[in-house]
């Protein structure tokens, strides 16, 4: 079995437990065990959509990250003209944005990945329907 795969459905377990809990815990009398319509619908994307739509999308991705992007005009003058020219031009870009800490990334990650937890279905509709559109065409 796949890496990516099991990976993608304990992300897709941890986002299902996730909702359960939520749709489930009241103030009071704790959790409710009862089963409710949209638990059906937190199950299909829980075994369906969502890993469908990751692995969908990281297709996509690969397909786009073959395609080398354009050099630009700051990289190409680095070339020509060495260190001293990126030093001038990086360096206060690399000062004011500074190198990324991953403890936001994580956050980032937890709510991407929730929102397309939750609208999965719609974007498999929409990936769906581009297929079929392309599939006409040819």
């Amino acid at each position: 079995m796949n890496f990516y795969l099991i990976k993608v459905y304990l992300l897709s377990g941890f986002y299902f437990i996730c909702f359960f809990i939520f749709l489930h815990l009241k103030q009071i009398s704790g959790l409710d065990l009862n089963l409710h319509p949209f638990d059906v619908v937190n199950l299909c994307i829980f075994l369906i959509t969502f890993p469908v739509t990751k692995i969908v999308q990281s297709r996509n991705k690969t397909k786009k990250a073959d395609k080398p992007l354009p050099k630009s005009n700051i990289r190409k003058k680095y070339e020509e003209n060495g260190e001293s020219f990126a030093q001038i031009q990086y360096s206060p870009a690399w000062s004011s944005h500074g190198l990324g800490n991953e403890s936001d990334e994580w956050i980032f990650l937890f709510f991407k990945n929730g929102l397309i937890y939750i609208i999965s279905p719609l974007i498999l509709l929409i990936f769906f329907l581009k297929f079929m559109k392309e599939g006409k065409g040819k």
